[in-house]
């Protein structure tokens, strides 16, 4: 935990299944710790995270002038291990994902929060696959009929900056374009080879 109330950073700290002990001194931030940590999965009736009450008060003008957003302030990070069944279930719908050991999750000081596997493979970024879209876009023009599917792709491709990860919604729109261009590039291909078998016959 961190950058909440009366603690700048608690340190990292192992949760046990049967039963974890805070020890401390009044006022040592016990309750500061529990109270963040309840934001992980709090309830609808629980209050949320408020930066004018729940930033540290000594450092609230960072907040309060902008140079700090809330949104950039993770105030709680918890870890899990995975065991043998999320990885089965992790597996079904990733399935190059099936050795991941760990996953977490964040909320920050806006209430806005983060998922995050550690141990996945780095998402690649648009300039790792800009000359492999080219080449698709090249292989359109030579098919037949494929001008709106040119315009579908090229839509989706101006969205990206060379550097931007490929994830989200604009990847599955990007994905949906090259599966549909793969497509018709296969098809264009057995029509190609049938004229040529017709040819040669």
């Amino acid at each position: 935990m961190r950058d909440y109330r009366s603690v700048n950073d608690s340190g990292e700290f192992e949760v046990e299944h049967d039963k974890t002990i805070l020890v401390g001194i009044n006022e040592a931030g016990k309750t500061c710790l529990l109270t963040a940590m309840e934001q992980l999965n709090a309830p609808a009736a629980r209050p949320k995270f408020k930066a004018l009450t729940d930033y540290p008060r000594a450092r609230y003008t960072e907040v309060q002038r902008g140079d700090r957003p809330a949104s950039d302030v993770s105030v709680v990070v918890a870890s899990f291990e995975l065991d043998a069944d999320d990885r089965r279930a992790v597996e079904e719908v990733g399935p190059d994902l099936g050795d991941l050991q760990t996953y977490q999750f964040t909320r920050r000081l806006d209430n806005s929060s983060m998922h995050w596997l550690p141990d996945a493979p780095p998402y690649k970024t648009f300039r790792e696959v800009e000359e492999d879209l080219q080449r698709v876009r090249k292989a359109l023009q030579a098919a037949e009929d494929t001008g709106t599917l040119i315009e579908k792709l090229d839509a989706a491709v101006k969205k990206y900056t060379p550097a931007e990860k490929l994830i989200g919604a604009k990847a599955e729109t990007l994905d949906a374009c090259l599966s549909e261009a793969i497509a018709e590039i296969d098809e264009e291909n057995e029509r190609e080879l049938t004229r040529l078998i017709a040819f040669d016959g």
